[in-house]
């Protein structure tokens, strides 16, 4: 899914981290709570990564099998197991 996202960046542009602190905060802290629910499967097998999908036109959530994702008003987040 994170190749398939960084490899269409005109379909899922994602926000820049930078002068977007507030907003990574607030959805990596809602990570952190999916996370530390004692039900998320392999949670300490990955190190996990968060990115906010920029489309303020589209409302979504979704969990593919292998990511976890939250999602903030009007913008698509995800957030990812980081492989690498």
């Amino acid at each position: 899914m994170e190749k398939q996202i960084q490899s269409a960046p005109k379909q899922f542009p994602i926000l820049p981290e930078k002068g977007n602190e507030e907003v990574y905060s607030y959805v990596r802290g809602l990570a952190k709570k999916i996370l530390n629910t004692g039900k998320v499967a392999y949670k300490d097998e990955f190190a996990w990564e968060v990115k906010i999908i920029d489309d303020k036109k589209t409302l979504n959530a979704f969990v593919p099998p292998e990511d976890i994702f939250t999602s903030t008003p009007g913008s698509s987040s995800f957030s990812t197991p980081k492989t690498s």
